[in-house]
């Protein structure tokens, strides 16, 4: 039968030819399809920078408790367990406290020390634009990537942009004064420098290394525009001295200097092979872990012998040795990281075996009452490791809060810290250990000791001596003394950022 034309032209005009309407139908389907993905994208594109918000426990509820905790029962353990999970970072903001913005911290208005080098710090005033500013690690670096700061472990990540500086300081619960003080100082340090790099007269490799500690703790590193030319000196002092004494670094002689001026050399080229990102730094830094690994003793410590053939160990020189080790732990250098691991499991045995249970102190070589610096030292190293909420750090931390009671000898009635009756290396182990435990603890310490330290720094820079006795305590009045004091209180007063507390959760107990 023949078709008809008429009726053929009627099925296209009215839309019932089959073909035509698949066709059309396919061509509404795939705009409907291509303006969901265009929505899906536009609406990722909105939310992802955003960020997804994190329901965090709620410790609102949490009873303040009184007296000393001597116990850890599972309630509060397990409040401990999300004090820790909500950071210190979460801290509010002290009564009165500056906001602050980045601009604010770039190039602070600091009565800078007379210095032809130092007017340099007019050159960069348009910093104060740059969201990475001064004292960064950026890139790009002409010596060694075109982006170093991406490299950087994440402990080290708060240190090295100013925008998150600025804002871990101030989360934290810092103040633009403490930031400062910090850059006051290495100001200070930059006029005492000496021709050869290094810095003081009787312990040169000891005091270099902790200078560069607080130099690359506000990532100064040897691109950086005002301090550069200083660190890399620094940083060549160091490694030139490795094997001039009788072992590795520790050149440095007499009252067990040589065994401290290994650990604290070790550290500082680790860190700078960690901020800096130079291949040249990795072999002295590798051979100071394996010098370290090498003398640690049977029973898991450190000896001023440094040969790995005494018995025991001290507690004191051990917590050094184990900061350099957490160094190159977090380096993740593949051929020293299986007997770093091992060293720093033995370490915490060790100091868990000078653990006075009565006092909750820790003694020097054996379990006994002995000075609060142990303490300090002990709990430090051994939050650094996992071992935060064992109750051998939970106790030295209960120890080291005592010295914040206003009826205690180092604070005034109003319940802030004296500074020239406070002992300078309690302080610098105790402030990391109170940062480390975050919550609670940390709040107590810092509204103790950061006003106080500030406060006490003097027009130059620098701080005067304390009350205590020796060098290490703060005490020193020549030019080592004031060195070491200088650069315990930096390393203190950049604890806000520094070291960031990234895996709470995973602390053992």
């Amino acid at each position: 039968m023949a078709e008809d034309p008429h009726s053929t032209q009627v099925q296209k005009d009215s839309g019932l030819n089959p073909s035509a309407h698949h066709t059309k139908e396919g061509k509404k389907r795939g705009r409907a399809l291509w303006i969901r993905i265009l929505l899906f994208f536009l609406l990722a594109a909105i939310l992802l920078p955003l960020g997804f918000p994190v329901k965090r426990p709620d410790v609102s509820s949490h009873p303040e408790t009184s007296g000393p905790r001597l116990q850890l029962p599972d309630a509060e353990r397990q409040q401990r367990v999300r004090e820790l999970n909500l950071s210190s970072a979460k801290l509010e903001l002290h009564q009165g406290q500056e906001r602050l913005a980045p601009v604010d911290l770039a190039l602070p208005d600091i009565q800078w020390p007379s210095s032809p080098k130092l007017q340099l710090e007019r050159s960069f005033r348009p910093l104060r634009n740059n969201p990475w500013g001064q004292g960064v690690s950026t890139g790009p670096s002409p010596r060694i990537s075109p982006w170093v700061a991406i490299t950087l472990p994440s402990e080290f990540r708060g240190r090295c942009s100013l925008v998150q500086r600025t804002r871990t300081l101030q989360l934290h619960g810092g103040r633009a004064a403490s930031e400062r003080a910090v850059q006051s100082a290495l100001a200070w340090f930059s006029e005492h420098q000496n021709e050869d790099g290094s810095f003081g007269k009787r312990y040169p490799l000891a005091m270099t290394s902790l200078v560069l500690l607080s130099f690359l703790g506000h990532c100064e590193t040897p691109d950086s525009p005002l301090y550069g030319e200083q660190v890399e000196k620094m940083i060549d002092y160091v490694i030139s001295q490795r094997g001039k004494g009788a072992n590795g670094f520790d050149q440095d002689a007499g009252d067990g200097v040589a065994s401290y001026s290994q650990a604290m050399a070790t550290w500082a080229l680790g860190e700078a092979y960690l901020v800096v990102g130079d291949p040249m730094y990795r072999q002295p830094f590798v051979a100071g872990i394996q010098r370290i690994v090498g003398a640690q003793t049977g029973q898991g410590g450190w000896s001023y012998e440094m040969d790995g053939r005494a018995e025991g160990g001290n507690s004191s020189l051990s917590a050094w040795q184990i900061q350099a080790l957490y160094c190159a732990h977090l380096s993740g250098m593949e051929e020293v990281d299986l007997d770093v691991v091992k060293s720093l499991n033995a370490a915490m045995e060790f100091l868990k075996s000078v653990y006075h249970r009565e006092s909750g102190s820790f003694g020097y070589r054996v379990a006994n009452r002995e000075h609060p610096q142990l303490a300090a030292a002990a709990t430090l190293s051994l939050s650094r490791w996992g071992q935060g909420l064992s109750k051998e750090a939970h106790r030295g931390m209960e120890l080291l809060l005592a010295k914040t009671d206003p009826e205690h000898p180092w604070t005034d009635p109003g319940g802030r810290m004296k500074y020239d009756q406070v002992n300078l290396y309690t302080l610098f182990f105790a402030v990391q250990a109170a940062y480390a435990q975050g919550g609670r603890d940390w709040k107590s310490f810092n509204s103790w000791f950061q006003e106080a330290l500030c406060t006490a720094q003097k027009a130059d820079g620098s701080w005067t001596a304390t009350a205590q006795k020796g060098l290490h305590q703060g005490a020193g009045t020549d030019l080592d003394g004031t060195l070491y004091r200088n650069a315990i209180n930096t390393l203190i007063l950049q604890v806000y950022y520094r070291y960031l507390v990234t895996d709470k959760l995973k602390l053992t107990f």
